[in-house]
């Protein structure tokens, strides 16, 4: 897994002016060199060309061009996905036109598809000529407040002169131009083969991460040097590096559910047998409206506690949501200011990485229905938890192999091969929408609960790890469909 330590620069008056010039260069080889490659020049011609007009080091040209290559291959790549999204919103917007009678709403709708259309318009023109819109240095937003005579131009200076990067060799002792030494305790930067003479810069890291660093430079494993510079927090450092993953297998006694929400995560433990032991609502309102930087050191904190109480619990594996929602929103305005603002990717990777570090053993499983279904089965049964205390519950059932029966039937979509079916049923398979990554199935007497696929697949009697094969669930779902034998009461 790739992890990343973050450090400071504690440079004295000389140092400044060394990491500024360099903070203000670097940037401009990327700008130069995106623009010569969307201009379909060589790789090797545009190395040449950064060697001849910045930098004589072959290593930070590569490196700039490697920056420039990164930023269009991701224009490249979110390029359907922007295209995809906005078919989607425009045809909410035109279902929600077709519903509407109050003229000033339909005007506003009206006005909203035809932006929706132009920009539609714009980038299929992109697909089709097989070319990505121009990207913007310095970020649009302080573009536009720039041009309108804002005061932003210091913000927009330091955003363009965002600092350098240097990639990790493993023949070069980890890092040939970045390079981390620690003497007499204290750890330093060393930056070479510059426009200046090699300087180094007193470096700060937190204690906790310190282990990690020392780890790495008595191995010299490669590891990634990005040195940003922002206008509050003065130079800051991103070590990038593998750490490997420790083989962990569960302790066979209990396994934790994490909902994961806008307002904070929900943490239930289960046994083996899939009975709820505890819960806690470990809630978070400021992740909603709270800046970037502060919203990371919340999300740390708060995923920081709940290992804690994992911990505390006797829990070695946890069990999360495989999320997937749509990255823009088109709903009310209310909705659309929780979803923009969800960070459930950092979350995850928040959890994820506190997992690998701790030694927990991490599952995934779809969220397909949870919350549905802790509505209803699990509402009145456990009435001092809250929806998403009980959607970790399910959660967690789901990753041990538990089906769900239900009190009535609900409506649930599933999919055969490239075909979407929606049927009503009592009794949700845990085979159905779990076993994404892993298998936890110990056996043992069943109670009841235990999916219907599992038994039918005999894996009632023996130990599966999480290291094992998957067995063909879906074959046998295929076959129950086929033969008409989906349980619909």
């Amino acid at each position: 897994m790739q992890f990343t330590v973050r450090a400071k620069l504690l440079p004295d008056e000389d140092d400044e002016i060394k990491l500024s010039t360099l903070s203000r260069v670097f940037p401009s080889m990327v700008r130069f060199a995106y623009n010569r490659l969307i201009e379909e020049h060589k790789t090797y011609d545009v190395v040449r060309m950064l060697y001849d007009k910045f930098i004589p080091n072959a290593r930070w040209c590569q490196w700039a061009v490697k920056e420039a290559q990164a930023v269009i291959n991701s224009q490249k790549e979110l390029l359907p996905l922007y295209v995809e999204d906005l078919k989607w919103r425009l045809e909410r917007a035109r279902k929600r036109l077709s519903k509407t009678r109050h003229p000033l709403k339909r005007a506003g709708i009206k006005k909203k598809i035809k932006k929706l259309e132009r920009r539609l318009k714009e980038l299929e023109a992109h697909v089709n000529n097989n070319t990505i819109p121009r990207a913007v240095f310095g970020t649009k937003r302080l573009l536009r407040k720039l041009s309108k005579g804002r005061d932003v131009r210091e913000e927009w200076i330091i955003r363009r002169r965002w600092g350098f990067l240097s990639i990790g060799q493993r023949n070069q002792k980890g890092n040939a131009n970045t390079r981390i030494i620690k003497e007499g305790g204290e750890y330093w930067l060393l930056v070479r083969n510059t426009m200046f003479p090699d300087f180094k810069v007193k470096m700060y890291i937190p204690q906790e991460f310190r282990p990690y660093i020392d780890e790495l430079l008595a191995s010299s494993k490669p590891y990634t040097i990005r040195v940003k510079r922002t206008l509050k927090h003065g130079y800051q450092v991103f070590i990038a590096f593998e750490l490997k993953e420790p083989n962990v297998e569960w302790n066979g006694r209990k396994i934790a559910g994490i909902d994961i929400n806008p307002l904070g995560i929900a943490v239930t433990i289960v046994s083996r047998d899939g009975n709820l032991l505890a819960s806690k609502w470990f809630s978070c309102p400021d992740l909603v409206y709270a800046r970037r930087g502060k919203r990371n050191w919340l999300i740390g904190n708060l995923v920081k506690k709940a290992f804690r109480w994992l911990r505390g619990h006797g829990v070695n594996t946890i069990a999360v949501e495989d999320l997937n929602i749509k990255k823009t929103p088109d709903y009310p305005p209310q909705v659309n200011r929780l979803i923009a603002n969800f960070v459930r990717k950092r979350l995850a990777q928040t959890i994820r990485s506190r997992a690998i570090r701790e030694g927990f053993l991490l599952i995934k499983v779809q969220p397909a229905y949870t919350s549905k279904i802790a509505r209803l089965k699990y509402g009145r049964m456990f009435p001092r938890f809250n929806t998403h205390q009980l959607a970790g519950f399910i959660i967690a059932r789901r990753a041990l192999g538990h089906g769900e029966k239900l009190p009535k039937a609900i409506g649930i979509t599933y999919k055969i091969g490239k075909r979407k079916r929606r049927i009503k049923v009592r009794y949700i398979w845990a085979s159905l929408y779990g076993y994404s990554l892993h298998e936890l199935m110990v056996g043992g007497g069943s109670d009841g609960r235990m999916s219907s696929p599992t038994k039918a697949h005999g894996d009632c009697n023996r130990r599966v790890t999480p290291h094992s094969p998957l067995p063909s669930y879906p074959r046998l779902l295929d076959e129950r469909v086929r033969l008409g034998r989906m349980p619909t009461r």
